[in-house]
């Protein structure tokens, strides 16, 4: 629920500020607007500091976040909820990504990185699903033909 919320977010922004900014850039303004549609959405939350010290650090300073957080809600008028039938499609097409994709096993991580690798290996070999992650058919190759 808080990456459909982040996403829809995210389009708004882009739409309005995405081709001002470098790429590394658009990559922490994507993980500030999953703080606040995490902030929107969960009962509990993580304070902004937190977020700051583990992922934001390198990046800016806490005050600064704060601003850019505070711009960020401004761009969206301060309006974080999403209509039901938004929601529910950004929904249904992150399950279909994480279908298409597979679930990921508890060994796919970074506490474990010798099982992380295999697990890459095995997802990077693995034949594509006939449907994309944005739940239309995947085009054929040029020159392969469907079977009778």
């Amino acid at each position: 629920v808080i990456l459909a919320h982040a996403s829809a977010y995210f389009l708004d922004f882009y739409c309005k500020r995405g081709s001002q900014l470098e790429d590394d850039e658009i990559g922490n303004v994507l993980g500030s607007l999953i703080y606040i549609a995490h902030c929107y959405v969960q009962d509990e939350t993580c304070p902004l500091s937190l977020w700051h010290q583990h992922l934001f650090r390198r990046y800016c300073d806490l005050k600064t976040l704060n601003a850019a957080v505070i711009q960020l809600m401004k761009l969206r008028h301060y309006q974080l909820r999403l209509s039901d039938e938004d929601l529910t499609t950004r929904m249904s097409k992150l399950e279909g990504s994480i279908r298409c994709f597979g679930n990921l096993e508890p060994s796919f991580s970074r506490l474990n990185p010798a099982a992380s690798r295999s697990r890459l290996v095995d997802v990077a070999v693995r034949p594509k699903h006939p449907m994309a992650s944005n739940g239309y058919p995947r085009p054929k190759p040029e020159g392969e033909t469907t079977a009778p």
